[in-house]
Parts: structure tokens; sequence; C-alpha cells
């Protein structure tokens, strides 16, 4: 438990120096895009490593991937099981060594300064609360991304007992498949990434990651209970899915029915998880990170010492000011 502890303020403590050190500079130097993905890349080993060994649970995989050409864009989707989610997407684009990755988060979850701020100062898919705004919203800040990857929860929110109770529910109410293991996904955000890829011919492939913790299935799994619990292994199916044929990507009811039947064969490879064969992903972190590391972590010693308090409020400031004029300033 005091591992766990110790390793999840680590990776608090390293995002925040990374950011302040160099994605914050870097934004008035015009090297703001490059600064980013840069402490991405750095992170992704960070957490990939801390995954395994801090919060020790191994990561197993079956399948591959690879980075897309240019000007093109994978989607990757991946079922929401427990607040660990991302660190297990970042561990397996740790293992094919794939950069250039960008979130479809809420938009709240940029505003806590330095942190937020690695989602916040790159051009991570923000969505905001109302469908329509955000069509047009999701269109200018795919345009943004020139090429990489996406990542998406079409759930949208983590597994409860609760949440799985009422998606039975209206799984029955709509006559939709009922999921054993999954709740039922949203579908216009991702309908709107895929046909919006497609008709620009920047789509280079979908992969679904389905994500199994055995010791936590059908149950929840937040970071309370991440820190005070045994995890065990954790497995992760990987699968390139065939784009949806036009008939679903040209209109958004229609593209439910291929969804729910995608998800219903999802929910069903966690039926059968003991049919696999799996690779463990055994993260080292990269000499060039540790350097990098510690470079930023004596840097940020010295300016704490040097200015104290004012080095903190700036900073925060100087994250507030830039989330604001990059995500909420309309022209």
């Amino acid at each position: 438990m005091i591992k766990k502890k110790i390793s999840t303020l680590l990776v608090f403590i390293v995002i925040v120096i990374l950011t302040n050190i160099i994605m914050l500079p870097c934004q008035f130097l015009g090297l703001g895009s490059k600064s980013t993905q840069l402490v991405k890349s750095i992170g992704k080993n960070i957490i990939s490593c801390i995954y395994t060994y801090g919060y020790e649970s191994k990561i197993k995989i079956n399948g591959e991937m690879e980075n897309p050409g240019e000007n093109k864009i994978n989607i990757i989707l991946g079922n929401h099981i427990s607040s660990l989610d991302w660190g297990i997407v970042l561990g397996i684009l740790d293992k094919f060594n794939i950069d250039n990755w960008y979130y479809v988060i809420k938009r709240s979850q940029i505003n806590v300064p330095s942190f937020g701020a690695l989602f916040g100062f790159d051009h991570d898919i923000k969505v905001k609360k109302k469908w329509l705004d955000d069509q047009s919203h999701f269109e200018r800040q795919i345009d943004k991304i020139k090429s990489g990857n996406i990542i998406i929860f079409p759930a949208g929110t983590r597994f409860t007992l609760k949440k799985h109770k009422k998606a039975i529910e209206f799984s029955k109410k709509n006559n939709i498949p009922i999921y054993d293991n999954l709740l039922v996904p949203r579908t216009k955000g991702l309908w709107k990434l895929i046909s919006y890829l497609e008709k620009n011919n920047r789509l280079a492939n979908i992969y679904d990651f389905t994500f199994v913790i055995p010791k936590f299935l059908k149950k929840e799994l937040f970071l309370n209970k991440i820190l005070e619990s045994e995890l065990g292994d954790t497995y992760a199916i990987i699968r390139k899915i065939k784009t949806p044929d036009k008939m679903y990507l040209d209109d958004m009811v229609t593209f439910k029915k291929w969804i729910f039947k995608f998800w219903k064969e999802k929910d069903n490879l966690i039926n059968d998880l003991n049919k696999y064969e799996f690779i463990e992903h055994k993260p080292d972190l990269k000499s060039s990170n540790y350097i990098m590391i510690i470079f930023c972590l004596v840097l940020t010693i010295f300016l704490l010492i040097k200015f104290k308090f004012k080095y903190i409020a700036l900073t925060y400031l100087l994250s507030y000011l830039i989330i604001y004029f990059k995500n909420y300033y309309k022209k």
C-alpha cells in the first residue's frame, strides 16, 4: 500500500516538474507542440514502469499495433474498467514505441494547473457538454492533429455495479445487446471521429483495446481500492478493426447498430479470456528520460529555493492563462 502511494505521488510530481520546466517555457518560444509531445513520451515511459513495478501489475498483451503514416491517425477504443485505464493504454503504447497520443476527455479535466496542462497545452480533444457545439469543436481539434493516435473510451464513464445495472435495464428497454462485463457505449463522439477522419482520407487504423483485470472483473476499481488492494495481472487484447461500411458512417443512428454489435463481440472476448495467449510487457525507464527527470528536478529545487512561493504562484498563473486562451478563449 505504501509503495503504491509513493508511486502515485511520484507520477504526479514528475509530470508537474516536466510540465513546468519543459512545456511551460516552450509555450512562449514557439515550441509548444514539440514540448508537449516530448513530455508525453517521457510520461508514457514512466507510467508504464510505475504501473508494472509500482502497482505490481504485469501488463500481458495479445496482439500488435503500429504507428500511422504521415497525415494519418489511428483511433484506439478502450473499455473503461478503472481509474488506471489511461495507464494501461500508455503501457501498451510504450510496448510498441507508439508516440503522438491524444485523449478524448472532458474539457473540465484540463483545469488543474501543471498536471492538467499536459492535455490543456496539447491537441487532446476536449469535449463540451452540448453535442451540437461539440460537432464543430471536434472537427477543429481533429484538424490540428497532423498524425498520431486518438484514444477514446466510448462508455464515457468507469464501470460500477450501479451503472452496470442501469445499462442492463437500458439494453432491455431499447432492444439492444445486454453486456455481461461492459457498459453500453455512447455513439455520438465515436461516430463523428471515425466518419470525419474517413471522409477526409485521414483514418489509418481502428484498434480495439480490451482490458481485463481478472481479480476485479465486474467490480469497482477506483483509486482508493487500487491503493489498498493487490491488483494481480492486467490483460489486454488488441484487435485491428475493419472500418465500418459507408452506410454506418453516413448516419449516426445507423452507426449505433454497428457499435452495439461490435461492443458485444468485445464483451465476449472478456468471457473467453482464457482462450488467448499473452506476452508480458517488461518496461524499462530509458536512460535519456532518467537524465531529463533528474535535470528538471534539480532545476525545480533551485527555483524553489531561490524564488520560493513566487515560483509556484507564477507557474500556476501562467498555466491557467495558457489553458484558458488555448481552450476557452474565442477570438
